[in-house]
Parts: structure tokens; sequence; C-alpha cells
């Protein structure tokens, strides 16, 4: 009789922002697998030419990234996610509505480059809402975002794409930053996908661990805890971006001897974390290391830092009772 392993799978990798912007998408994929030595990456989607590309050229936009994941594949890189680089589509919670349509060309154009690469997860920040508007528009401009979101539900259904993923952030403007917005958040979108399993994809949380509201933002001390955050949403958090920081939330760090004794995010306090508390069956954890981008030194260093962090994730995962799977490089609970 055939024994089905059925424990959860952790896609241990580095997140692309430090990369993809300098060598290209391709070269990328050959810095992370021969320089770094991750089998899974994550993407970040096309800022500096993603939504004009795909607004004005939709079929040769899809050419061009299937072209990368085809290379991928032949690399030997898993891209198992996708996300947005730096609030790429926050705009959909602009008071101007013909802004708010702009920025939901970059969710679109963000669908098709995540169904193009096979991605299982694309994921975003929700949206910012404007210190202009936040007093007096805040309630009506987040139901506004939740409707754009829907409709990303349905598009990312379209494109092949697993789920979709909310990022905690660190300021209210930038819900969800505590955890009852996440909750409240994450229901509507998990109502709406309730009532229309068959059109849209499933919607999830990608906990980053560096981020976390400060005081006086934060409800309780739990929303500026990783641990608290896996405890309440134990498999809703299918992404996790890892990356160090200070404690007021204002630094990003790599996992390095330069930063422990800085940094307040300890890699076997995470893994045993994730341990004790996430049950998705699949789990994605991306290294998120942007490094120093248009110098030189700073992207060779960047390489260095990324390489490090994910060796001492490895080292973590390993000490806290997990064991990689050889025969896809995933990581699982013995």
């Amino acid at each position: 009789m055939t024994t089905v392993d059925t424990r959860q799978r952790v896609y241990l990798g580095v997140n692309l922002n430090f990369a993809k912007f300098v060598y290209g998408h391709r070269r990328a994929l050959d810095v992370a697998r021969n320089q770094i030595g991750a089998h899974y990456v994550e993407m970040v989607s096309d800022i500096d030419y993603g939504p004009v590309f795909f607004a004005e050229s939709p079929d040769r936009c899809r050419a061009h990234h299937r072209g990368v994941a085809e290379y991928a594949g032949r690399t030997g890189v898993g891209i198992p996610t996708m996300l947005s680089f730096y609030r790429d589509n926050v705009s959909v919670l602009h008071s101007n509505p013909e802004i708010r349509e702009h920025a939901y060309t970059v969710m679109r154009a963000m669908a098709a480059q995540g169904g193009c690469l096979g991605c299982d997860v694309v994921g975003a920040s929700f949206g910012t809402v404007l210190v202009e508007d936040y007093e007096e528009r805040r309630g009506e401009l987040v139901e506004v975002g939740i409707g754009y979101w829907q409709q990303w539900l349905e598009l990312l259904h379209t494109e092949g794409v697993k789920k979709v993923t909310l990022e905690t952030m660190s300021t209210l403007r930038e819900p969800p930053a505590t955890i009852s917005s996440a909750k409240e958040l994450l229901s509507r979108l998990k109502e709406y996908h309730r009532h229309n399993p068959l059109t849209t994809c499933a919607p999830a949380l990608c906990c980053d661990v560096g981020h976390g509201a400060p005081e006086p933002e934060r409800e309780s001390d739990d929303d500026a805890s990783f641990a608290a955050w896996f405890n309440a949403f134990p498999t809703d958090i299918v992404h996790i971006h890892l990356k160090n920081t200070g404690a007021q939330f204002l630094e990003t760090w790599p996992f390095t001897d330069e930063y422990r004794g800085q940094g307040i995010i300890d890699l076997h306090e995470v893994a045993r974390a994730i341990h004790s508390h996430l049950r998705a069956e699949k789990l994605y954890v991306m290294v998120e290391v942007p490094g120093k981008r248009g110098r030189l030194l700073g992207e060779r260093e960047s390489i260095k830092a990324n390489r490090l962090s994910l060796e001492n994730a490895k080292k973590a995962f390993l000490d806290e009772g997990f064991q990689e799977n050889p025969e896809d490089h995933t990581w699982s609970p013995i």
C-alpha cells in the first residue's frame, strides 16, 4: 500500500526585489540559484514598465512572462509566489476615481504576470488611505478598495492563480496593520469567495514578520508580535516575508551577524512559531532583503546578505524540527 505524505510543505526561498531591477528576470534567476543557493523565488511585479506594457501590448507582455517561466524551469528554480514591489497598487484607495482606475491597471498587469509565471499565490498590500483623506473618508475608501479586490479575486482566478494574499502592514492608513483589521478585511473577501467559489481564487494572508503596528497605533502588543499573528491565523497565513528589523519596524535588515544584536526578529523563534501555529498545507517563506540598488558595491553586498540570510533560515528550520525533502527541496516538520 502506497503511503501519501500529507505533511506541511514549506517553500523556503528569496524575494527577487534585490535582483530583478538590477539583472533582469533571467539573470536574477541565475543569481538566485547559482550564487544564493535558492530553489524557490518570489517574483516582484514590474513596477518599472509592467502596467504600461500590459495595457499597450497585452499579448507581448504575456509572451515575455511565459518565456521567463520557461527559463526558470530550465534553471531549476520555482516561482510559486509573486508580490507587489513597492505599494504598486495602493492608489485603488485614492479619492480620485480616475486615479483608482489607473491603479487597478497595475493589479490587472500583476494578475497576468502571475498567471503567466505559473504562480500559486499572488499578493499585494491592500491600499493606502492618504493623510488628507484619512479622517473624513477612510471608511468610504476602504469600501471602494474591497470592491477592487473582489474584482481581482475574479481576475486572478481566470489567470489560473490559486490564492491571493493581503500583506500585513505597519500603519492604520495601510490596512491591515492590526489583527482585528486583518480579520475584518479577510472575512469580507472570504465571504465574496464563498458566494462565488467557481469564479474567484481564495483569499489569504502574507505575514511580513518585519512589519508591525508601533505605538500608539496598535490595539495590543499582539499587533507587533508575529507569533500572535500566527496564532490568530493558523490556516489563513500561507505566505511569510522574512526580514529583520528594529523595535519601531523602521528598518529592513538581513539575518547576518552584523545585525543579530540590533534586530528584533530571531529566525529560530520564527521557525518555532511556524511549527507551533501554522497549518497551511503549503507555506511560502521568502527572505526579503532588498539591499541597495544602483551602487555596484551595494548590489554585490545584497547577494551576500541574501545568501547568508537564506543559509541561516535553513539552519533555524533544521534546528527547530524541520527537514528538507530531497525530491523537491521543500521543508517539512519531522
